[in-house]
């Protein structure tokens, strides 16, 4: 091992320590020694010790002992030439995907993310920050910006990158991954092991004595990242994910939230120019309304209209007027908010996927926590009425509205989710389906209606043949518990 590796073989130099290893293994049962593990991770991190290079007056024979030689080892030969001697020089990866230039917005945030990043203060673990959002907010564009400023001055040893098709059918396996990352740091394929963990403990052995950005796009879960996590404090983990990862150790979570109106009309203007912007104000304030700020919504307006140039903004404005086709108009190339919608929602499960569709039929801002299990028809199904909504927060394709005077949680759609949810009702479900649904939610509200009357006077006053669809007890209980949410029933002011 130590020749091969002062040839500069350091893979073969590995993949003989493996072959005695496996050989140990399979005819004695026994693990290398101790010499030979040190020595191991001195040719995976390069060690400096290892390397015998003579200086002004001083023999070969007179150097230090390395982990695995004795003082006596006489070494190579000491005539042999000196590049023979050296390992070459370890890969230096830069994967990053480009940066935008017209990137806008979240300048706070992105301060905050490279302070974690760079904080000199930790001791043993790396930076972990993990950035969360809906589909087309921007994230890997706001991971690319960061990742781009802090590269040469924070992390001159490489930066690698992933896209780990988190929102897909088929996620990247951390397997492959490892074998990609081992390949761009130097390591031939030969001497790359099978297993996931013999590739991790090689990864992070590689990664342990350099500083490194390792950028994880669109992840999955944190199963997937796990094997993926450098080993020393000298790295940087930047992953980007629509689901709300919470278990990975020492992580800080960030998430990004739709532009504002200023943030939108600066994204509009850098890609149609300000002149343009600034000569219709009013129409660029209504395409930012018109998408809610979502970040690719108004890239692709933006670069429709840039592509152009004789189409005022107005005529933008209303070709998004009519909601049917308001999806339909935001294409431009592969830029497609319907297919980055799709991504997460054909990754649900069938009951959520149901949900999501029903829930379109709702017509107020925002709705109660029951209606899920009216829409689906299953009022007992979950100890909470909330539970069924929260796996749809989760992926970001349902928002947390507030909470009501009761205490109970109420949810609500991003705009563009709600004409997405929709598309996929008027696809997907028959029009049996909707009516009984709609049923449901209708016989829920004279139910409540019906019993807060029989508290509040004894009786009730609404009748008729329609079904009722009762909620769970105790949501009843709690959303009844003052059927005037006043002091006296004189107030009229109804719960």
């Amino acid at each position: 091992m130590l020749a091969l590796y002062r040839s500069g073989r350091q893979a073969e130099a590995l993949e003989s320590y493996r072959q005695g290893r496996t050989l140990l293994m399979d005819e004695l049962g026994l693990q290398p020694g101790e010499d030979l593990r040190r020595l191991e991770q001195a040719v995976l991190t390069e060690d400096p010790s290892l390397r015998l290079v003579p200086t002004a007056g001083t023999h070969l024979r007179d150097t230090e002992p390395v982990p695995g030689e004795s003082a006596a080892d006489p070494g190579p030969d000491a005539a042999a030439d000196e590049d023979a001697r050296t390992p070459a020089r370890a890969a230096v990866p830069r994967q990053l995907p480009v940066d935008t230039a017209d990137f806008v917005g979240h300048q706070q945030l992105v301060a905050e993310v490279e302070g974690v990043l760079t904080d000199t203060s930790r001791v043993r673990a790396p930076g972990i920050v993990v950035v969360t959002g809906r589909s087309g907010i921007g994230k890997s564009t706001f991971a690319a910006r960061v990742a781009h400023r802090l590269a040469e001055s924070h992390f001159p040893d490489g930066q690698l990158y992933c896209q780990l098709r988190g929102g897909r059918a088929d996620p990247v396996d951390p397997r492959e991954i490892l074998g990609r990352f081992l390949r761009a740091l130097g390591l031939p394929g030969p001497a790359i092991p099978d297993s996931l963990e013999e590739r991790g403990e090689i990864y992070r052995s590689m990664l342990a004595a350099r500083r490194i950005l390792v950028v994880l796009d669109d992840a999955v879960g944190e199963e997937q990242i796990f094997p993926l996590l450098p080993g020393g404090h000298s790295c940087g983990v930047l992953v980007t994910t629509r689901a709300r990862l919470t278990a990975l150790p020492g992580a800080h979570r960030v998430t990004l939230d739709i532009l504002d109106e200023q943030g939108s009309l600066e994204l509009i203007g850098n890609v149609v120019g300000a002149e343009r912007v600034g000569g219709e104000p009013e129409a660029a304030r209504a395409l930012a309304a018109a998408v809610g700020g979502l970040p690719l919504a108004l890239r692709i307006i933006a670069a429709r209209l840039a592509a152009r140039p004789h189409w005022p903004l107005a005529s933008m404005v209303q070709r998004l007027a009519d909601e049917r086709r308001r999806l339909d108009e935001l294409t431009h190339g592969e830029m497609t908010v319907r297919a980055s919608l799709a991504l997460t929602y054909d990754g649900l499960a069938e009951r959520d996927r149901t949900l999501l569709r029903l829930l379109s039929l709702t017509k107020g801002s925002t709705f109660p926590s029951w209606i899920g299990g009216a829409l689906l028809d299953v009022p007992d199904a979950y100890p909470y009425p909330s539970d069924l909504l929260e796996s749809l927060v989760d992926v970001q394709m349902l928002d947390v509205a507030g909470v009501d005077a009761t205490g109970e949680l109420r949810y609500g759609f991003h705009d563009i989710i709600r004409l997405f949810a929709r598309d996929r009702l008027a696809v997907e479900s028959d029009d049996t389906e909707r009516r009984a649904a709609t049923r449901r939610v209708g016989g829920a509200w004279l139910a409540l209606v019906g019993e807060a009357q029989r508290r509040v006077f004894g009786t009730r006053y609404i009748d008729g043949p329609a079904v009722r669809w009762n909620p769970p007890a105790d949501h009843v209980g709690t959303v009844l518990g003052r059927p005037w949410n006043g002091s006296t029933p004189n107030s009229r002011t109804s719960a």
